[in-house]
């Protein structure tokens, strides 16, 4: 493939990494899938703690050995002190496509924040809270 996605993963919790089971979330399995089929370069998951970073990269280690294969997966925050902004990350990624899977009264502001950036935005279901921020949404994606 010649374009390869550069992912942004916002969130990792039970969606994306079945945080707080045995399981392994909807999302991560579909990355490793992704990655069998040379869709994926580089992953990037951020999480709200360091600690939910560790967690998702456990998670990810398991599901490694499961499906024998490695990705690029960068984990932010990556220290209990230095937090690099959305775009700060997005930049040294390269970032050029996002799922977002947080909170659904977060969505409309990071959807936003990320068409600005200039990404493709996959978002979780509800795509947002009201039907105003869902209209102003579209209408940048448009945009860009």
């Amino acid at each position: 493939m010649k374009n390869k996605i550069n992912l942004l993963v916002l969130g990792s919790g039970m969606f994306t990494t079945g945080r707080g089971t045995d399981l392994f979330g909807t999302i991560l399995p579909a990355l490793f899938e992704a990655k069998m089929y040379e869709y994926l370069d580089d992953v990037v998951i951020c999480s709200t703690s360091f600690e939910s970073s560790i967690k998702a990269e456990n998670k990810v280690k398991q599901l490694s050995k499961i499906y024998k294969k490695k990705i690029n997966i960068f984990f932010y925050p990556n220290t209990e002190k230095r937090k690099l902004s959305l775009s700060n990350i997005v930049k040294k990624h390269k970032c050029n496509t996002s799922i977002i899977s947080i909170p659904d009264h977060l969505h409309y502001e990071y959807t936003i924040k990320l068409l600005k950036l200039k990404l493709h935005c996959l978002v979780v279901k509800p795509m947002t809270t009201n039907k105003v921020f869902a209209k102003k949404m579209i209408n940048l994606a448009k945009k860009k």
